[in-house]
């Protein structure tokens, strides 16, 4: 009887022993990596990434191997980093969260005794799990961008790393969260700006859509690309669009060819970024350069329907006149209703695009000289909506009612909600384009955030000017507005730490994360 007591004691303390950990960095081995053969360019970088802090904390570099290629014998510790696209051993309920997940930058990490997981539902997921596997269980923190000076992060020192059996699923609270680089000439990428940005939890987007000379050059770079497909996904290339919409295929070398494309104003023709929405030739041209444009990748990407921002020079001809509603608000000011001609336009284009690629993701812009609603039009339920809140008031959060101005730009949010079926995203300018520094934002923008969610906007944007960019030489040769384009990463350091953070997950305690980062930088 003693010895069955026993036998039972045993069973149940080997029942009820805790599952050892996974020793990423033990004191006589470390695991290896492994990647998948076809490997997305994110899945490389997040295993680089991971050797590089591995080894700032532990003086040990772990290997990299490709699944297949002399991996380790039946098990040994491994680190698996990929997509469920490229890993066709996936634990099924890993594939079934993932598979599950709203957003596509989905992420899980999952450590058992033997393998320690980073699996993505798509490109760059497994980044961002990496990241915050890097973050919550090695207490690593990217602060700012790293200078001559200072390194703008945290690394502790260890002697090993291990990590007891969990798992984290992670996915951002919004398809788009977008810091837009402005004011730059994209190429070469501000690298160092980019990655502390990415690893707070953004998208950091260069200014793709500007008709730069360089952007020929970029695309045959391959550093250059491999360092974009690793932190952004296909599906927030910009394919076209935006400012330069009908400069790209009418620009001003064109006029003295095709004066009919550009705006008529007192009486004559003349060159401006303000063309002739009434000219049909004109609006098919964005649409075969679009449908071309598409063709190259597939259908992926991010198409923007916008035009200059300009508040005068519009057209006067009697067909422009014709799109507008002679009972809007502006038609009753004696001003040209812009919004519903330009909408008209978009509905002229849009149908084409969407004919063949019916999943392609279109955006409206409701920007600062055409965000009034237009009327009389309908908007296709199949396009989003971004809608700039240019001039609202920053100390206040958007739906403050005590805050007069932020009372106007959150009826006119509510309006374009209404008018759109497909959903849509702030494009705000906290501290983008301007000459503002540092202002402790970031308990206003925690509000602001939880409005989105509970409004179901699909998004954030920003501008961005990043530290360590070549600007443009309207910048570069402005000596205060350079010093100003310099710093203003550097000076709101502690807002893009929180805020991109925030973008993942609003329950955040934003006053313990800034005493701490206060305190470890």
């Amino acid at each position: 009887v003693n010895r069955m007591l026993l036998a039972a004691v045993v069973a149940v303390s080997a029942l009820a022993a805790p599952a050892r950990d996974f020793e990423l960095v033990g004191k006589r081995s470390c695991a290896e990596i492994v990647i998948p053969e076809n490997a997305e360019d994110s899945t490389k970088y997040a295993a680089n990434v991971l050797v590089e802090y591995v080894e700032k904390m532990t003086g040990r570099k772990l290997e990299v191997k490709v699944k297949g290629e002399g991996e380790g014998g039946r098990g040994a510790p491994r680190v698996v980093i990929g997509t469920l696209a490229t890993l066709k051993d996936v634990p099924a309920d890993i594939a079934a969260k993932l598979k599950g997940a709203k957003q596509f930058e989905a992420g899980i990490a999952k450590a058992t005794p033997d393998t320690l997981w980073f699996v993505g539902k798509e490109t760059p997921g497994e980044h961002y799990a990496v990241c915050n596997f890097l973050e919550t269980k090695c207490g690593v923190r990217w602060f700012t961008t790293k200078t001559e000076e200072d390194p703008g992060e945290y690394v502790p020192r260890k002697e090993t790393i291990a990590v007891a059996p969990y798992e984290s699923f992670r996915e951002p609270l919004f398809m788009e969260r977008r810091l837009s680089m402005v004011g730059s000439i994209w190429y070469p990428i501000p690298e160092e700006s980019f990655k502390v940005l990415f690893r707070a939890g953004f998208q950091p987007h260069l200014s793709i859509g500007y008709p730069l000379p360089s952007q020929g050059d970029f695309w045959r770079n391959t550093n250059y690309v491999y360092f974009v497909r690793a932190h952004l996904s296909p599906h927030k290339r910009r394919v076209g669009g935006g400012h330069h919409l009908f400069d790209e295929v009418a620009p001003k070398k064109m006029f003295d060819e095709h004066p009919e494309f550009f705006p008529l104003v007192d009486g004559k023709r003349v060159w401006n970024h303000l063309h002739c929405f009434s000219n049909t030739n004109l609006l098919q041209r964005v649409v075969d350069v679009t449908l071309k444009k598409y063709g190259e990748t597939g259908g992926d990407g991010q198409f923007l329907f916008g035009m200059a921002d300009l508040t005068r020079g519009w057209c006067e001809c009697e067909a422009c006149r014709r799109l507008d509603d002679p009972n809007s608000p502006a038609a009753k000011a004696g001003l040209p209703d812009i919004s519903t001609r330009f909408s008209k336009a978009i509905n002229y284009m849009a149908p084409q695009i969407y004919a063949k690629y019916p999943d392609a993701e279109i955006v409206r812009w409701a920007y600062t000289s055409y965000r009034d609603l237009p009327t009389g039009v309908t908007h296709d339920p199949r396009m989003y909506f971004q809608y700039c809140s240019h001039g609202r008031c920053h100390g206040h959060a958007l739906d403050d009612p005590n805050c007069s101005r932020n009372k106007a730009f959150r009826r006119q949010l509510g309006e374009w909600r209404a008018f759109s079926g497909k959903g849509g995203f702030l494009y705000d300018y906290y501290c983008g384009n301007s000459e503002e520094n540092y202002t402790c934002c970031e308990h206003k923008e925690q509000e602001d955030i939880r409005l989105y969610k509970k409004l179901g906007m699909v998004g954030w944007k920003n501008e961005m000017q990043y530290t360590g960019s070549t600007f443009v030489k309207w910048v570069r040769k402005d000596p205060v507005r350079k010093s100003y384009a310099d710093d203003i990463q550097a000076s709101n350091w502690r807002y893009y730490y929180v805020v991109g953070r925030l973008l993942w997950d609003d329950s955040i305690d934003v006053d313990a994360m800034l005493d701490e980062v206060d305190t470890l930088f």
